[in-house]
This record gives C-alpha cells, sequence and structure tokens, in this order.
C-alpha cells in the first residue's frame, strides 16, 4: 500500500447546494470519503485532492472551496482543473510519478462526469485504480425527455468502470481488506 495515493475528486460545496449541480446524496459520499481521508493521514500516504475551476460569482465564490468533511491539511496536495479529466492540462501525472504512485484509490464526485473521465484516463498511463462507489456520487440526468435518478445514473457508472478500467469496492470493505493487509 505504500505507492498507493489517495485522490479526492471534485469533493466541492457546489455538489451539496440547490442548483444544478447538486448531486444525489452527497452527504453520504463525503462521509465515506472522510472515513478513507483520515486512514490515508493515519498511515501517512500521500494524499491528492483535485479542485475544479467553476466559473461562478464573487458572491457564490464559496461553492467552489473543497467540503469541510475533506478540506485539505498543510503539505496535501492541492491540484486546480478546468476539464472533467483531472490529468488534462494538469500536472497529476507529474506528481504521480514524482512520489512513483503506480496506484490510486480514488472518490469524488460527479460519478458520471469527472471520476468517471479521471478513472479511465488513469488506465491510459498505466495508473491502476481501486474507485470507492459509496464515496461517489452522481446527479439526476434527463435523457429524451427521461429522468434519470442520480442513484441510477451512478450505478450505471460504476457497473461500466468495473473490471476494465477499476476495482470498484465499497468503502468499509477496502478498509477491512487494508486493515487486514497491514
Amino acid at each position: 500500500m505504500k505507492n498507493t495515493g489517495l485522490l479526492l475528486i471534485d469533493i466541492q460545496n457546489i455538489y451539496f447546494h440547490e442548483g444544478e449541480y447538486l448531486l444525489t446524496e452527497p452527504e453520504k459520499a463525503a462521509i465515506n470519503a472522510q472515513k478513507i481521508l483520515e486512514l490515508w493521514r493515519t498511515e501517512g500516504h500521500k494524499v491528492i485532492h483535485i479542485q475544479h475551476n467553476f466559473k461562478v460569482s464573487k458572491e457564490q465564490k464559496f461553492l467552489t472551496d473543497i467540503y469541510k468533511e475533506v478540506m485539505p491539511k498543510e503539505g496535501e496536495i492541492i491540484i486546480n482543473k478546468d476539464y472533467p479529466n483531472s490529468f488534462y492540462q494538469t500536472d497529476l501525472l507529474d506528481r504521480l510519478r514524482e512520489f512513483e504512485l503506480n496506484d490510486l484509490v480514488i472518490v469524488g464526485m460527479m460519478s458520471n462526469m469527472c471520476v468517471d473521465t479521471t478513472v479511465r484516463a488513469c488506465k491510459d498511463v498505466g495508473i491502476n485504480v481501486v474507485l470507492l462507489q459509496d464515496a461517489c456520487a452522481a446527479k439526476r440526468l434527463v435523457f429524451k425527455n427521461q429522468i434519470l435518478q442520480g442513484d441510477l445514473v451512478h450505478k450505471v457508472f460504476m457497473a461500466s468502470l468495473e473490471g476494465v478500467f477499476a476495482k470498484v469496492m465499497d468503502t468499509q470493505e477496502f478498509i477491512n481488506g487494508y486493515m487486514n493487509e497491514v
């Protein structure tokens, strides 16, 4: 586990407030992300936070902040991005190579956008991924006038990533397995 980093993707206030980015049960996902973050910190493993640069008004700037439950601590890396893929036009890959991280545990938001895109990109650059599905959340989508609830969207994206792109697990299942390895 020493060469495994934790990547927290876009767990930001915007996903917890009414509006076009409100997700389905983001609080549950954040609590699970916090559990794995605390474990990573206790064990002294590398933590990388990804923060999306949303275009909001000055009055809404707080929406772009990282959510309180997973607020970065001093020494943890924060990478800002403008696109769904956390590698695109960022130094994420350079950082992973610098720290010799070939494996990532990934949590974050949105399952159907930045998490999906980043997990798929990991495959392209040879990074192995464990995706903690209950530490991720999706939003409701509309397709051809049909509403697809956020929990269904989330499940579809997790199912499509399972196997080829990531090992998809629950947070507690991962923690139990991790604790048995130590």
